[in-house]
């Protein structure tokens, strides 16, 4: 089985992406530069698409998976604050964006192609949000707010 691994390099604003091979060496594939500092970043369940939330322009980039693990950009979607944590629910057809600084979570749609638009949804007001996490039914986001000191449900 092959096993790609991806790097995220802020200071250089590049990826880089390496074969891990059967006795642990890490053989460069690619590097790929960015447009910003990459921070968080996610795959798709489906294994074909990379996503990558980028500063100071807050934005996710997506990026097509080849069979060898290299990556082609897709696009680019907005963002409405800088991005802490990125998730997608279990059918790759959302990604959920927490911004600890910008105190919000966003929803964006993600296309037939596995490109991500931008959002639909903006969840304001939430003390440091820390992560956005879909729970085992695909049914519930969790959101964990680190300056919190109660829980919130919205149903």
């Amino acid at each position: 089985m092959k096993q790609v691994v991806y790097v995220a390099s802020p200071d250089s604003q590049q990826i880089h992406v390496w074969q891990l091979g059967s006795t642990g060496e890490l053989t460069l594939l690619q590097t790929v530069e960015v447009p910003g500092q990459v921070q968080p970043m996610t795959i798709n369940p489906n294994q074909r698409h990379l996503y990558v939330g980028v500063r100071p322009d807050f934005g996710i980039v997506s990026y097509n998976i080849a069979d060898d693990g290299t990556l082609t950009a897709a696009g680019m979607a907005p963002l409405p604050g800088s991005p802490t944590h990125i998730g997608t629910d279990l059918q790759g057809r959302f990604l959920f964006s927490a911004s600890y600084s910008f105190n919000c979570v966003s929803i964006s749609p993600i296309d037939e192609h596995g490109v991500v638009q931008a959002p639909i949804q903006q969840l304001n007001d939430l003390p440091a949000p820390h992560s956005a996490n879909i729970d085992p039914t695909n049914q519930i986001l969790l959101v964990p707010c680190l300056k919190e000191t109660k829980c919130a449900y919205l149903i």
